[in-house]
């Protein structure tokens, strides 16, 4: 059922998992209102500084981001390449130039220009993870997760959708393990994530690791542990660790809870009760 612990896991995923297979990430975004005002500042900024190579690859930038204008890109990338490169340009230059062949589902090359990118700059978040991106276009799986976990290792710029992204491909590799590595170092980095934490414990039950995935459903207290869902959960996983006891106990307390809470029950919460009832009778007999 929709409410059992595992498979609310499993949605949870499940609805981020097309982020893990097309790997959308921020260097992909979709146009917005944002885009052509932007686009219109920087026409001003050029035309007060014609010469300035940096205002003019983020032009280029802009117009396939936001509009995927290629031609007048790619004048301002060669424009741009004509007024000389300098070490505060060169970077950029290559990254969009990488983003001009993505963008156009040109990706070995658009792979090439990323890694004269990190070349250059070896933290530059969005070139990493849009080589990440042109990598699982082309198939390699392989190279997107070693692109990924070499940035997180030699970058302070990571933020926790790379770990989480860089999670879910090395479940996809079948490597649960090193998956876990990383949502636990994401955590031991930024603090309780809780979705991290619910991640982590689906990987540990799909292993059968039930009484690792006990203790990190027991992390989450702090945030979840007054809510029937909370409590169910917790005594399925006692259930499948064989303590039919200790399971019935928060089967109980969920069902208390949700009598206290939910003197009007919605749908789920109906649905819930119905669950844990099940759950109750399946221990007596």
């Amino acid at each position: 059922m929709a409410l059992d612990f595992l498979k609310v896991a499993q949605k949870f995923c499940a609805s981020v998992s097309a982020l893990a297979i097309s790997f959308t990430f921020s260097v992909s975004v979709s146009a917005h209102p944002g885009g052509h005002d932007r686009i219109m500042t920087l026409n001003e900024q050029i035309a007060h500084e014609p010469k300035n190579a940096y205002l003019v690859i983020k032009r280029a930038q802009e117009l396939i981001q936001e509009e995927q204008n290629f031609v007048p890109a790619k004048a301002d990338l060669d424009k741009a390449r004509s007024l000389g490169a300098t070490e505060s340009t060169s970077h950029e230059y290559n990254f969009v130039m990488g983003l001009y062949h993505q963008y156009q589902a040109q990706h070995p090359t658009a792979i090439e220009f990323f890694k004269r990118c990190v070349g250059l700059d070896s933290n530059h978040l969005q070139c990493y993870r849009a080589w990440a991106e042109s990598a699982l276009a082309t198939g390699d799986q392989q190279t997107a997760i070693g692109v990924l976990s070499n940035f997180i290792k030699s970058s302070e710029s990571s933020q926790t959708d790379d770990y989480f992204h860089l999670a879910q491909l090395l479940e996809k590799d079948k490597k649960p393990d090193l998956a876990l590595k990383y949502l636990d170092q994401a955590q031991a980095r930024f603090g309780a994530l809780p979705h991290f934490e619910k991640y982590a414990i689906r990987l540990e039950t799909s292993q059968q690791n039930f009484t690792k995935a006990l203790e990190r459903h027991l992390a989450l207290k702090p945030f979840f542990g007054k809510t029937p869902q909370w409590q169910y959960e917790h005594g399925v996983l006692f259930e499948k660790l064989g303590d039919p006891a200790q399971a019935k106990l928060f089967y109980e307390q969920a069902l208390a809870t949700l009598g206290n809470k939910n003197k009007k029950k919605n749908k789920a919460s109906a649905t819930l009760q119905q669950e844990i009832k099940a759950k109750l009778a399946s221990l007596k007999n």
